[in-house]
C-alpha cells in the first residue's frame, strides 16, 4: 500500500525505519495523490447561497443537462432553508416518479405544479409595500403570498424558491422573460429571499445582469465518451475559487466533483503493520472446502469494484489486459485499481509477479510489503522483478541482461509458479520493457508466450503502458482487454476501450486501513 499510493520521499524514509520501530506507528502523509471528494451540489454554490441578504441565482442550459436535478438538491442540502419548487412544465407526480428521492419533498408540501391553481390570500394586505402588488399577474402575486406566509412560519431558517423554469412561465403568463425575471427578484428583495430561476436558453441575454449568479450546465464528450460541466459565470459578492466542475447524474443525483489537497491525511497503519507473519487474510493455508474447489480455467475474475467489474462481468482467466495512461496518471492508477487486483490474487492463494517502477529498489520495496502483509506472504507469494536495479538475480554479475536471456528467466518462473499455486497474476510494464530491449518481433514475441502460458490455471496478465498509437497497435493483437487513464481538469478518469464503457470518474477512500478505489459513472 505505501509502495502504490505515497510519495516517493516518503517511501524512502519509511524503508529505513527499522521493523520494531514501525510498528505503533502512525504516519501523516502529506498528500496522497490528489484525492476528490463528491458534493451534492458545488462548493462555490454553496458559499453564495449562503452569504447574508437576498440572491438570484440563474441555472441555465440545454435540455438534459441536469438542471432540474441541480435545483432539487439544493432543496435537500441547504437545510437552514424553508424551501418550495415551482414546477412550470413536468408535471410533480410524474417528477416524483422519475426521482423518487424527491418524494419526502411533496409530503413536505415543497413542490407545486404552477399551471395548476396556486392562489393563497392572507387575511390581512401588508399597508407598506415596495411592490404594487394588485399589479402583479396571478402567479407571481400567490408567490409574493407564499413567501409572506414562508416568512412567518420559517422562524430561524431562509426562505428559498426555484422556479423551474423560466420559459414555460413566459408563454404561461403572457409575459416577456425579463419583465417576470425582474418582479421575482423585486419579490426577493422585499421579502429578504433567496432562489433560483432555470432558464432553457444558455446564450447571454438579459436575464444574466438581473441575476446575482450565474451558472451553466453543458455537456460534452470526451474520447466519444460523455462528460458534463458546470461552469460558474458569475456569482455576486464571492471570490469564484473553481470556475468549472466536473460532474455526474449518477442515479439521478446531481454529483460533483471537487479537487482538494489537505492539508494532511492520517493513516493508522497500526492495525496493518502489526500483523503476525503468516497474514490470516492472505495465509496460504487452505481449508478442506478450498482445497475441494477446482478452479476453471475459464472462470471470470471480479476483484470487488462494482463498477470496475460490472464494465466486462468479470475479466475471463487467463486473459491478457492492458491498463494505458499518460505520465500524470501512473502513480495514481497503480494505487487506485491495481491493489485490487493484488488483493483479489492474493486473498486466492495464487503468485504474484510484478514488475516495479524502475526507480525503486527490490530490497526496499519488498521489505515495505513484508511490513503491511507479512513476511510469509512475500516470501511466498510475492515476486519482485526490475531490469534498471542491477543487484537483482537476475543479472548474475551482467552490467546488461540480454532478452534472451530475460526470457529464459521470465518463462521458467511464469510456468514454475502457474503448475505450483494453479494461477498467478502477472504485472508488467510494457514502457519499462521497450525502453531496456527497444522494440523487436522477439518482444512480441515474448508477450505471446506469455499468454499461451497463463492460459493454464486462475491467471492474468496486465500490461502498464504509455498511451500513444504505436503502443496500442503493438498490443492490440495481444490484448483482450484495454483500459485507459486520463487526466482531465485536475481529476482521474478511466473508461475501457476494449470492451466500450462510459468514462468513470476515480476516486480513493480508505476502508479498514487498506486504500480502495471508488469508481462513478459519468452519465
Amino acid at each position: 500500500i505505501i509502495h502504490q499510493m505515497f510519495n516517493r520521499k516518503y517511501i524512502r524514509k519509511i524503508a529505513a525505519i527499522s521493523k520494531h520501530n514501525i510498528i505503533n506507528l502512525k504516519i501523516y502523509i502529506i498528500r496522497i495523490s490528489r484525492g476528490t471528494v463528491i458534493l451534492p451540489i458545488c462548493d462555490d454554490i454553496a458559499n453564495f447561497l449562503n452569504i447574508d441578504g437576498n440572491v438570484l441565482l440563474l441555472i441555465k442550459g440545454a435540455p438534459g443537462v441536469g438542471k432540474t436535478i441541480l435545483s432539487l438538491e439544493v432543496l435537500g442540502w441547504m437545510k437552514h432553508f424553508k424551501g418550495i419548487y415551482f414546477a412550470t412544465r413536468d408535471n410533480i407526480d410524474a417528477l416524483a416518479a422519475q426521482y423518487p428521492w424527491v418524494k419526502s419533498y411533496l409530503e413536505k408540501n415543497q413542490l407545486f405544479d404552477v399551471q395548476k391553481s396556486i392562489e393563497f390570500e392572507p387575511q390581512e394586505v401588508p399597508a407598506k409595500s415596495a411592490l404594487d402588488i394588485t399589479t402583479l399577474p396571478k402567479f407571481l402575486k400567490s408567490l409574493y403570498f407564499i413567501l409572506l406566509k414562508m416568512k412567518e412560519q420559517a422562524g430561524d431558517k431562509i426562505p428559498f424558491i426555484i422556479i423551474d423554469s423560466l420559459e414555460p412561465l413566459s408563454m404561461y403568463l403572457d409575459l416577456p422573460k425579463t419583465l417576470i425575471a425582474t418582479q421575482i427578484k423585486k419579490i426577493l428583495i422585499e421579502k429578504k429571499a433567496k432562489g433560483i430561476l432555470i432558464s432553457e436558453c444558455s446564450k447571454l441575454s438579459e436575464i444574466d445582469f438581473i441575476s446575482d449568479g450565474v451558472i451553466v450546465l453543458e455537456q460534452s464528450t470526451v474520447h466519444n465518451r460523455l462528460i458534463r460541466y458546470a461552469t460558474i459565470q458569475k456569482l455576486r459578492g464571492i471570490s469564484i475559487k473553481k470556475p468549472r466542475y466536473i460532474f455526474s447524474l449518477y442515479n439521478g443525483r446531481f454529483q460533483c466533483f471537487r479537487d482538494y489537497v489537505p492539508p494532511y491525511m492520517q493513516v493508522d497503519l497500526s492495525k496493518v503493520l502489526s500483523k503476525p507473519k503468516v497474514n490470516k487474510r492472505y495465509s496460504n493455508e487452505k481449508s478442506d472446502k478450498e482445497e475441494k474447489t477446482v478452479l476453471h480455467p475459464y472462470q471470470t475474475i471480479k476483484i470487488g469494484n462494482t463498477h470496475f467489474d460490472g464494465i466486462t462481468d468479470g475479466i475471463v482467466s487467463g486473459s491478457c489486459v492492458l491498463f494505458s495512461y499518460s505520465p500524470k496518471i501512473q502513480n495514481y492508477l497503480e494505487g487506485a485499481i491495481l491493489l485490487d487486483f493484488m488483493n483479489y490474487f492474493l486473498k486466492k492463494s495464487k503468485f504474484m509477479l510484478y514488475m516495479i517502477d524502475k526507480s525503486f529498489k527490490v530490497s526496499k520495496v519488498t521489505n515495505l510489503f513484508k511490513f503491511t502483509i507479512g513476511e510469509n506472504v512475500v516470501e511466498r507469494q510475492i515476486k519482485f522483478l526490475s531490469l534498471f536495479d542491477r543487484t537483482e538475480s537476475i543479472f548474475k554479475n551482467s552490467r546488461k541482461i540480454t532478452l534472451n536471456a530475460f526470457r529464459k528467466y521470465l518463462l521458467n518462473i511464469i510456468e514454475k509458479k502457474i503448475t505450483e499455486y494453479d494461477g498467478m497474476l502477472i504485472i508488467l510494464d510494457w514502457t519499462h520493457l521497450v525502453s531496456y530491449f527497444g522494440l523487436s518481433e522477439n518482444l512480441i514475441k515474448l508477450l505471446t508466450e506469455i499468454k499461451s502460458l497463463i492460459s493454464r490455471g486462475h491467471s492474468l496478465v496486465i500490461f502498464k503502458a504509455y498511451y500513444d498509437k504505436e503502443t496500442i497497435r503493438q498490443l492490440e493483437t495481444i490484448i483482450d482487454y484495454h483500459f485507459r487513464f486520463i487526466y482531465l481538469g485536475k481529476q482521474h478518469f478511466l473508461y475501457s476501450i476494449k470492451p466500450w464503457s462510459h468514462l468513470f470518474h476515480i476516486d480513493l477512500d480508505v476502508d479498514d486501513s487498506r486504500i480502495v478505489s471508488k469508481l462513478t459513472p459519468i452519465v
